[in-house]
């Protein structure tokens, strides 16, 4: 007899793909956290898990019960005596109600150990194998700490605790995709375990098994567009929690990412349940948000040029039949504005014909690389630099470049007088919101250094329009020489500019 432990709609296709993969025999019994489900649909969906056959029994585990015989609320300032006597509570409760003997499963698989049946098994040092939270969390899981930390502080103290999230000598294995770790991960419990690979080459055959559970039907894109699929994310994994702000967050990247060579196609998280997608993106393909992302490839009935995202996890599950994938990291959640100068320097090279650059640095590498592979632009043995901070920057670097653009120019007020202002030009760019629009009037700038006097034509006659569809605004990117005198009218205009942000 096996024993798997599901929390969310992702961990519960693990479960499955794995039963079927390697214990495709043997009996199981599935236990799902009752959140996994709205309460109005929560029989239904037990009924349907039952009736698909992919396990022999299934059950709902009622946390929210087992919340109200914790006993007293833990923060930091909690003794062992009372962190222990909460972890008590919670594995006698599980115990009472699982009523059946536990060492009768041969395995137990565990998803979200932190839980009250992780947090019995590990209290009673009972050996589990333990699925990572999403595609490539196993290498992240300060991030999701800080997830569980925020939810519930309670459940992170005993998570620290007891070494849950498959942080302790009970686990036998960790189940993950480990070509999406963080580079130079290592765990030696670490064994591969990705979905998209197993279903396409170790049980094609039951595909359209767990397509039908799930309810997937083949997704018909009809058009003769190339594809963009843009995948949301779960609004309390998010370090934005205003929706406004997400939204600006969403509509800046599909607009700097995707223009009319593309129909837009949106998978909204499972938990997405704020955003109106349909407003957002009035002309897109809406695609149920019910199913896990990582089927997907299985559904959508042609080639995905571009998958996208700010920071959700989910496209890692996708990357293997999209020829394109864009992950912005959760530094977007905070630094949303940093992409603006990153989408106009590229713009600005684009338009400058340079097709290589040679250097980035203080900057989110990902994001650039991101922008620049898009507009195809390589990152290699060019003779451009791209510096994500000017005031870094000294005289001899921005000799070394053919071209050399500086950004973050927020920090002018502490100009560098390294840098010569014989070969400077100053690029602006004019963001004009319409009335609609959530993103309000600014102009961003952008210093590019060069004495390639080709280069300083182009640059002297350079006019950039572009329309954002999405995100409803205008851009106009302009450039002039750059001279002491407007240097300093430039540092008096952001002086000003930082002293009204006050």
């Amino acid at each position: 007899m096996i024993l798997y432990h599901a929390s969310t709609m992702y961990h519960l296709l693990c479960c499955i793909v794995h039963k079927l993969a390697y214990h495709p025999n043997d009996d199981a019994e599935l236990l799902m956290l009752e959140y996994i489900k709205p309460d109005k649909s929560r029989k239904s969906f037990l009924k349907q898990v039952i009736d698909s056959g992919f396990f022999t029994t299934a059950r709902y585990v009622p946390e929210q019960k087992f919340k109200l015989k914790k006993g007293n609320a833990l923060d930091n300032t909690s003794s062992e005596k009372e962190i222990k006597s909460v972890i008590e509570n919670i594995s006698k409760t599980f115990e009472n109600w699982l009523d059946e003997d536990i060492t009768k499963f041969e395995e137990i698989y565990v998803a979200s150990d932190q839980h009250s049946l992780g947090i019995y098994l590990t209290s009673k040092s009972i050996p589990y194998h333990y699925f990572e939270d999403a595609s490539g969390m196993l290498s992240e899981q300060s991030r999701y700490l800080s997830i569980t930390k925020s939810n519930n502080m309670t459940n992170h103290i005993i998570n620290e605790y007891l070494g849950c999230m498959g942080r302790n000598s009970c686990v036998k294995s960790k189940l993950c995709d480990l070509r999406h770790q963080q580079k130079g991960f290592y765990d030696e419990k670490a064994e591969d375990f990705c979905i998209y690979d197993i279903l396409k080459y170790k049980i094609p055959d039951r595909v359209q098994d767990i397509l039908n559970f799930f309810g997937d039907i083949p997704h018909k894109i009809r058009s003769d567009k190339k594809i963009c699929l843009y995948l949301t994310q779960d609004l309390n994994t998010l370090k934005i929690k205003d929706l406004d702000l997400q939204e600006l967050m969403m509509t800046t990247l599909v607009d700097y990412m995707c223009n009319d060579e593309y129909v837009l196609v949106v998978k909204p998280h499972p938990k997405d349940r704020w955003q109106n997608y349909r407003r957002i993106f009035s002309d897109c393909i809406l695609l149920e948000k019910s199913e896990p992302s990582e089927l997907l490839p299985f559904v959508i009935d042609r080639e995905v040029d571009m998958a996208l995202t700010a920071s959700s996890t989910s496209i890692r599950g996708v990357d293997k039949f999209a020829v394109h994938s864009y992950y912005f990291t959760t530094d977007i959640e905070t630094n949303r504005e940093r992409i603006d100068d990153m989408f106009i320097a590229t713009l600005l090279l684009k338009e400058l014909g340079i097709r290589n650059v040679s250097s980035i640095r203080n900057i989110n590498e990902t994001q650039i690389t991101n922008f620049l592979n898009r507009y195809g632009i390589a990152l290699d043995n060019g003779d451009t630099l791209i510096d994500g901070d000017m005031e870094k920057v000294d005289n001899l670097d921005v000799y070394d470049y053919r071209l050399s653009l500086l950004l973050n120019l927020g920090n002018i007020i502490n100009f560098n007088p390294n840098i010569p202002t014989d070969g400077l030009y100053i690029v602006t760019a004019d963001f004009t919101p319409k009335d609609s629009s959530l993103m309000r009037e600014k102009q961003l700038m952008i210093f590019a250094y060069t004495n390639d006097k080709e280069i300083q034509n182009k640059l002297e006659s350079l006019i950039i329009r572009k329309q954002l569809r999405y995100t409803q605004a205008d851009i106009a990117v302009r450039c002039k020489k750059a001279d002491s005198e407007s240097i300093e009218r430039l540092k008096a205009k952001l002086a000003r500019d930082i002293e009204w942000e006050k």
